[in-house]
């Protein structure tokens, strides 16, 4: 076999290796949390904080509508006990029941609102809770089949790191570095064939005798406008 055609050969190697070594990168990259699982959690504990919040509230709310109405219970037994006799103090504490009553109703009403934010907040908290169980439940199912994927692949790697290492043998020495620096330069294509007297590479019709040299030349020829060794057996 030619020089170039030994090239040839371990350039579909290193291909084959630059193809998976691309998919293994990929892969690497969306192997861990995604941004939708983290929005999904942010989203669960938003929701969480404000029903929280809301409890909170409502059972502050609940603690001062007992203490309000407490207080008025104990001063309507205070107001209608007999013990007050003075009218000017009666008329003080009668207002102050009925401040006291008016105040209860309004903390009974902020409880209230409270209680419906709450349960909206709730309704929110399960939903989210679900959508993040269903993200979860994807992204695990996703993760799995990518450290599947990246198993087969690195298998694959294997293979082929071995198989280019029989073929490296085969390689001239002085003929790898032009190969590697045109890989370098030229995206990893070294070498081109020739067909039908056109570079499979750049798509630039050969000149006849620069074909008949690749053909027939024990030495490496390189397409005269993109630089590539040129195989042409």
């Amino acid at each position: 076999m030619l020089r170039a055609g030994r090239l040839l050969d371990l350039q579909e190697q290193d291909l084959t290796i630059d193809r998976i070594d691309a998919q293994l990168a990929a892969i690497a990259g969306r192997l861990g949390e995604t941004p939708e699982l983290v929005a999904a959690r942010a989203a669960l504990r938003e929701a969480e904080e404000r029903a929280a919040q809301l409890e909170r509230r409502r059972k502050d709310l609940d603690l001062q509508v007992q203490d309000t109405r407490a207080k008025r219970e104990r001063e309507e037994t205070k107001l209608y006990s007999g013990s007050i006799v003075r009218t000017k103090e009666m008329q003080n504490l009668q207002q102050e029941v009925e401040s006291l009553r008016r105040r209860t109703l309004e903390l009974e009403d902020r409880e209230l609102a409270v209680m419906s934010d709450l349960e909206e907040a709730d309704a929110a908290r399960i939903a989210a809770q679900r959508t993040l169980a269903e993200v979860e439940a994807r992204w695990r199912e996703e993760q799995a089949a990518l450290l599947r994927e990246r198993e087969e692949l690195t298998a694959q790697r294997e293979r082929a790191v071995a198989l280019r290492e029989q073929r490296l043998r085969q390689v001239d020495p002085a003929d790898l570095p032009l190969y590697q620096a045109l890989r370098q330069r030229l995206g990893g294509r070294a070498v081109a064939r020739v067909e039908r007297g056109i570079c499979s590479a750049c798509r630039v019709s050969l000149p006849e005798r620069e074909i008949q040299k690749a053909r027939g030349s024990s030495s490496l020829v390189t397409c005269s406008n993109c630089g590539r060794i040129l195989y042409a057996g």
